[in-house]
């Protein structure tokens, strides 16, 4: 039966002016916790079924799937768009593929069993990985475990995960993806570097006894093609196909090839930029071509078969290559070249994707083109807002997405230089004060849109594609402009992205989305497990403010940022830049298992970062830190984005494990932090310097509330408590920081943009009170946010990173919450003569070590404490000590 009689599940829409024929498609759908029957088929508007793949994502509490991605081959024409059901009514039939393991070339850098392919259409298929170190050692394949992920009608997946090198391993791994009814192949490689940073002095330069230095790193896929094989190439999706009899060729892309190539922000350990000239070489026969930006695809072929590769983000993500060798085909993820060695900074990995079509001679030339340019598939709007799979989705109407005009064209490459005149056609919904459709417009092709912006720092490059150029720290900046830094995710800019692809179908929001969330993932999350708690597994800040990055890429500090005026003292990742829900709705539309990691690894920083067992002062205290909580000063545990971060965080953990112990630290957070008795004038709210991040910490609170829920009903009803005193005070006390611009340092757009905030905060907390109250307290939210956006709009600045991305994240939830406050979601009100337990106090490991410093009893303890050995395991390694141990190993 079909699971949606009126409304289909998802939506699929062509955009780039070509026909699709089995092409994979992936979406993440959500379901109720009434509706666990699983599809075996999706069927479109014509009335034709077509067999599908089910991975469940998530769960509700009940145990039935909440997210499930969705996989099948669809044919769809160019500029066509269709809805799709979900149907379970129709058997799954068998593959008519006959398969058989790919045979690798024995040696030390064979991948066996990685692929399989046609039996008729290939002999043998070796696939290789070849990663050299700057010293010319060639590192040693070790695999240490290799699964099945996933096999079913639609596609196979086998992960490979294992250490290239014996000393200083780097750690690899390998998904490889069979989409049968396509013969495609996705082949997805990770290298990490595993080990910690030293970080002397809370920098985080180039150039750290502990990175790994990559001269080349190939995954190459070879075949006993016949003598009178031939190569077919082309450098962009667009141009045309060449032919040759030869054997070698190669293109090279080195650089962006646009107009800052140059840019500082490839800055090498030595501080040196990048060398050369601009864009990509091709070599054949020893005559050498240039170009701009490649994104190539290159095919093998004789008389039996033919084997078609091709990368993605080829120029994005470069240094990059294409080889043909013989009868291999070598995708060099890092290639050899003048530009020197790659450094992968301690806890830092990259990730590159191959595609791969395996086919008979007879296949279409152009098979692979939509790599570059892929199917715009989202759940539909009903969908998400009946199920309940994301929490606030506006029951506004949607955008309807019309005809484009992105014909033939990656979406992403146009969208870097297109104005006015090559906007997708998307029909504005309903206006309402948060979707502002002008400034949502300008954010993508206004003068300083996304897409401009990366152009401007050239924010290209293995390591920086997909961040965003924070422009606005420029404003009180002394050094050199540009001004290299980077916004690392602040904000939760990800889901800000996000969650307009899925209102208006537009996919310049994707081609934004898609590589922060890569970038996130693989950059600016610390992959390590050998630092201190309180920095494993975390997000690094954004780049210092008003300072050039210098030699700290990513990493917040530099030893660069010296000087009197915003001087910088160093530090490590913390509690107050933990974005987490931008990877979850990440992981849930596409099903990227690392988006999962990501959230499950930031999650458990918050546990971590906080316990004082696991902390360098162990040995004299196992209290907690406090450091899970606190917001811009140790000693302050309110509201506040460092509570409310980890809070979100927590929640998105429990999302996808459903494990009891991340509610057991929300609830310990939460009580921390707000009680229904607070005398909120102590917290000093209205200092805007230091507080103007409660409100984080509210609608983090808010946020439990709605997505736990019954889970956890006395903690729910705590919170409606604390809540319905702050939003009072809200109401009587606050107004527009800009209102004031003297108390402010740097009175800036972003302070509007902060405002907005508050009046989201009052809608929300609106819907806790008696009806006597909630239109009185809704209204003024409604008013609140309205004169926000309008002081933001008045500001030439207004669409930086940092206020866009705070309205990203503002107005989805004012769209939801703008509603009458009459026909609103009812919460059930709070008993107004509820007794409420005192405060949970907290007593951090710093206090116990300062009072028990004080008294002969205290230092006694302090002794006694110090005899266990276990504890100094977690102190040692920061000592001088633990870092001559690490340099002496490394050597």
């Amino acid at each position: 039966m079909i699971a949606a009689k009126q409304h289909g599940s998802f939506c699929l829409r062509e955009v780039a002016g070509i026909d699709r024929f089995q092409q994979p498609v992936s979406v993440g759908i959500p379901f109720s916790d009434e509706n666990c029957t699983l599809p075996t088929h999706i069927i479109d508007e014509a009335g034709k079924h077509t067999a599908c793949q089910c991975s469940v994502l998530s769960k509700w509490a009940s145990g039935r799937p909440r997210w499930v991605l969705i996989t099948a081959c669809v044919d769809i024409l160019s500029h066509s768009a269709s809805e799709f059901w979900l149907s379970d009514d129709h058997p799954v039939s068998a593959s008519s593929t006959h398969t058989h393991e790919l045979v690798a070339k024995t040696s030390a850098s064979s991948l066996p069993s990685l692929l399989s392919v046609d039996r008729d259409a290939f002999a043998s298929i070796g696939t290789e990985l070849s990663v050299v170190r700057q010293n010319g050692e060639s590192m040693v394949l070790q695999i240490q475990h290799s699964d099945q992920v996933a096999d079913g009608p639609v596609y196979r997946t086998l992960s490979v995960t294992g250490n290239l090198g014996a000393r200083r391993p780097i750690r690899f791994i390998i998904r490889a993806t069979h989409y049968k009814p396509a013969g495609l192949f996705k082949v997805e490689l990770t290298l990490h570097n595993p080990r910690r940073a030293e970080h002397q002095g809370g920098f985080w330069d180039l150039g750290d006894p502990q990175s790994e230095h990559v001269e080349s790193a190939v995954l190459s896929f070879s075949s006993d093609f016949a003598a009178d094989r031939t190569l077919h190439w082309k450098e962009q999706q667009d141009s045309q196909w060449m032919h040759s009899d030869l054997k070698n060729w190669s293109l090279s892309q080195l650089n962006s090839g646009g107009q800052r190539w140059q840019s500082r922000v490839h800055v090498d350990a030595q501080g040196n930029v990048l060398s050369g000239s601009p864009g990509y070489e091709v070599t054949l026969d020893g005559k050498v071509t240039r170009g701009t930006r490649a994104a190539p695809t290159v095919q093998l072929q004789d008389h039996r078969s033919c084997l078609a590769a091709t990368m993605v983000d080829f120029w994005q993500k470069f240094p990059s290559a294409m080889e043909i060798d013989g009868s291999s085909i070598k995708t060099h993820l890092y290639p050899k070249h003048a530009c020197g060695a790659m450094e992968l900074q301690p806890g830092e990995q990259t990730t590159r994707t191959v595609w791969l079509s395996i086919a008979r001679p007879d296949s279409r030339p152009d098979e692979l083109d939509w790599v570059h340019c892929p199917l715009v598939a989202v759940p539909t709007e009903t969908r998400m807002r009946e199920t309940d799979g994301l929490e606030w989705v506006a029951s506004i109407p949607i955008g309807h997405f019309g005809n484009s005009s992105i014909v033939g064209h990656n979406v992403e490459s146009l969208a870097s230089t297109a104005g006015a005149s090559e906007r997708v056609d998307a029909k504005t919904p309903r206006q309402s004060i948060a979707t502002d459709a002008d400034l949502l417009e300008e954010m993508l092709s206004g003068d300083r849109n996304f897409f401009w912006k990366r152009e401007q720092i050239d924010e290209y490059g293995w390591r920086n594609y997909g961040d965003s150029w924070a422009d606005h720290e420029e404003a009180y900046s002394e050094d050199p402009k540009p001004v290299i830094s980077h916004y690392n995710n602040q904000y939760d800019l990800l889901q800000g992205l996000l969650r307009q692809y899925l209102r208006t179908y537009d996919p310049r929001w994707w081609a934004l989305a898609r590589p922060l969330a890569e970038h996130v993932m693989d950059i600016d999350i610390y992959h390590t497990e050998k630092d201190k708690a309180a920095y494993n597994g975390g997000l690094f800040w954004h780049t210092s403010h008003y300072r050039d990055a210098g030699l700290a890429t990513h990493r917040t500090y530099s030893r660069l940022m010296t000087g009197d005026k915003h001087h910088v003292n160093g530090g490590g990742p913390s509690n107050e830049h933990n974005y987490t829900s931008g990877l979850l709705l990440y992981h849930h539309l596409t099903g990227c298992p690392r988006a999962k990691e990501a959230v499950l690894s930031l999650a458990n920083w918050v546990i971590a970062m906080d316990d004082g067992c696991q902390s360098v002062l162990a040995p004299v205290s196992s209290l907690p830190t406090g450091n899970a909580s606190s917001t811009s000063d140790p000693g302050y545990h309110g509201p506040g984005r460092g509570v409310g971060n980890s809070i979100n965080a927590l929640i998105d953990g429990w999302q996808l494990t459903r494990e009891p112990r991340y509610l057991h630290k929300c609830g310990e957070l939460i009580r921390r932090a707000i009680h229904p008795e607070d005398d909120i004038a102590e917290l000093n709210l209205l200092d805007a310097e230091l507080r103007w991040s409660y409100t984080v910490g509210l609608q983090a609170a808010a946020r439990y509330e709605a997505v736990v829920g019954d889970t956890d009903p006395e903690l729910c009803e705590y919170i409606r408590a604390s809540l319905i005193r702050f939003g009072r005070w809200m109401q009587q006390n606050e107004s527009l920081y800009l209102s004031e611009p003297k108390v402010l340092e740097f009175p800036t757009e972003t302070w509007a943009a902060q405002d907005m905030r508050k009046g989201v905060t009052m809608m929300m907390i609106s819907r806790y009170l008696p009806n006597s109250e909630r239109r009185a307290m809704h209204d003024a939210g409604v008013e609140f946010f309205a004169s926000a956006l309008q002081q933001l709009r008045e500001f030439p600045t207004r669409n930086g990173t940092r206020p866009s991305a705070i309205a990203l994240q503002q107005f989805p939830l004012a769209d939801h919450f703008q509603a009458d406050a009459d026909q609103s979601r009812k919460v059930e009100t709070t008993r107004s003569d509820r007794q409420w337990p005192d405060r949970l106090p907290l007593r951090t490991q710093k206090q116990d070590l300062k009072s028990s410093l004080r008294s002969p009893l205290g230092l006694l303890k302090l002794a006694v404490r110090g005899l266990r050995p276990s504890p100094w395991m977690k102190t040692i390694p920061e000592t001088p000590i633990g870092r001559q141990w690490r340099n002496w190993i490394s050597q």
